[in-house]
């Protein structure tokens, strides 16, 4: 091979180990960035959760301190507020929360009624013939489906719900205003019962 053959061939020689060398260094320099943004792109995730689970409080459940009721002749049960007195109703309810054990000073705010009927709880309420209807909408507690209503009769008004399952019809009734004893009641407080009644719908569920 010619002197000029042996320059040109060891010219084209280092410029192939130049550009190899260059190509090279730009891969791992890449490859370096690449794994330093993974890095980084994890730190600012694993930043953000742990951000995140420290600013959501925790929802403290309100009825974890409360009594439980089950009847286990119509198969369901519920929680109510430990103030609050059970005692066997009078007339056709199961059982009333009142403030007071003295069967001779009535206090009942919220009522239990069950009774056998093959009806819809809608279809049980709309058959009722005592006192007009103010509103009534089918709500859903704990995957039951429910119908809700709010009747006055004279005086009274009364928030009704009604569950319905297996030929029974459980009511949970709420004495909103009116009557004779509770609405002179100093203990009768609307502005907290209601509230109290929602929550004890809310933990209400068939047993069987």
């Amino acid at each position: 091979m010619s002197k000029s053959g042996v320059i040109v061939l060891s010219i084209i020689l280092t410029a192939v180990i130049a550009i190899s060398g260059t190509y090279a260094y730009m891969q791992n320099k890449a490859n370096r960035e690449k794994t330093d943004l993974e890095t980084q792109l994890a730190t600012l995730q694993s930043s953000a959760t742990a951000t995140t689970s420290a600013t959501i409080p925790t929802t403290a459940d309100k009825t974890a301190d409360w009594k439980t009721y089950t009847n286990e002749e119509y198969g369901f049960s519920f929680k109510y507020p430990g103030d609050l007195i059970k005692t066997n109703s009078k007339q056709s309810s199961i059982i009333s929360l009142n403030k007071s054990s003295d069967p001779n000073n009535k206090k009942d705010f919220i009522l239990v009624t069950a009774m056998n009927s093959s009806l819809t709880p809608e279809a049980y309420a709309n058959n009722l013939t005592v006192g007009d209807v103010l509103e009534g909408n089918e709500i859903t507690i704990n995957g039951n489906t429910a119908y809700e209503e709010t009747r006055q009769h004279m005086k009274e008004v009364h928030r009704n719900v009604y569950f319905s399952k297996r030929g029974n019809i459980i009511q949970l009734t709420l004495l909103v205003a009116g009557g004779s004893d509770s609405s002179n009641d100093d203990d009768f407080d609307e502005s907290r019962y209601l509230p109290i009644f929602t929550q004890i719908l809310s933990t209400f569920q068939f047993t069987k």
